[in-house]
């Protein structure tokens, strides 16, 4: 329980001072109003407000936010969605790298390619204070949500789906909360990778239609070397999820401790019988 309260407090640390960091900073916003994937790069910066104007920009490499501090993307007023779309088929489509306080909001994100890309749609690496809001990740890429080594993200009413290696894979993460996401459709993986993570909650989340011919729907990389002690993960928790008409090999190979569920539903699944790792629903 100690353990536990110690990284509780250090990650409530860091969200409170990059919080109070991007506040003071606000004031002094700057809007950018952008209409292509030159004008997007070039009004990549701190401190700044970018409104796409058009409904799509198609960009040929990475929008990189890299070392940028209080930044929001979204579209303009009334526009409904925006798309920001990759012609490659080896990069991210957005890559957020060493990068506090950015909010993406209202934007699909994908790929645009004649063969199947083996990219990912969006990757968070090194940062902090990560909000992403009423976005769509889609668009055959090899895998949709790639995080590593990020203290505090935020992923609301968010939409994953046709990734086609993994959902979502996360390593090293503290304090990473997911609320009103659906994760639906994903073809030939099915597959949430969770490695030395701690702190994530999925609440109010749906999971369907994901598939898998060799794991289980959520996966621990080498969870099943017990020798390995960086493999770890700890307080997942589950809360009010729904997990529908998901075929892959079992539900899960992480340790039971490792998760917690609280009411949480299954209808349709086509797991094992019995399932090696089924789920254990627990009350708190």
């Amino acid at each position: 329980m100690n353990f536990r309260i110690t990284y509780i407090l250090l990650s409530l640390f860091f969200l409170i001072s990059f919080a109070f960091n991007s506040y003071a900073d606000g004031f002094n916003d700057q809007i950018i109003h952008v209409q292509s994937g030159y004008e997007l790069g070039q009004a990549l910066g701190s401190n700044r407000t970018i409104i796409i104007d058009v409904d799509e920009i198609v960009v040929h490499k990475s929008v990189q936010i890299e070392r940028i501090k209080n930044l929001k993307i979204r579209p303009a007023d009334g526009m409904g969605k925006a798309r920001i779309i990759t012609t490659s088929g080896k990069e991210p489509t957005i890559m957020i790298k060493r990068a506090i306080s950015i909010y993406i909001q209202n934007i699909e994100i994908g790929h645009k390619v004649a063969r199947k890309p083996d990219g990912r749609v969006l990757s968070i690496r090194g940062a902090a204070d990560i909000k992403i809001e009423s976005c769509t990740l889609e668009g055959q890429a090899k895998e949709g949500l790639e995080v590593i080594t990020v203290r505090g993200l935020k992923v609301v009413d968010t939409k994953f789906s046709n990734c086609m290696f993994q959902v979502l894979s996360m390593k090293n993460v503290i304090g990473g909360y997911f609320m009103r996401c659906e994760f639906s459709n994903n073809r030939n993986s099915g597959r949430f990778l969770l490695k030395d993570c701690m702190t994530v909650t999925f609440k109010d989340c749906l999971f369907q239609n994901n598939t898998s011919s060799t794991l289980p729907l959520f996966y621990h990389l080498d969870a099943n070397n017990p020798n390995n002690e960086g493999e770890k993960c700890s307080y997942i928790d589950f809360v009010n999820c729904v997990i529908r008409n998901n075929r892959t090999k079992g539900f899960s190979n992480l340790k039971s401790r490792q998760f917690s569920f609280i009411n949480l539903k299954q209808e349709g699944n086509s797991f094992p019988n019995p399932d090696p790792f089924p789920p254990r629903q627990i009350d708190k």
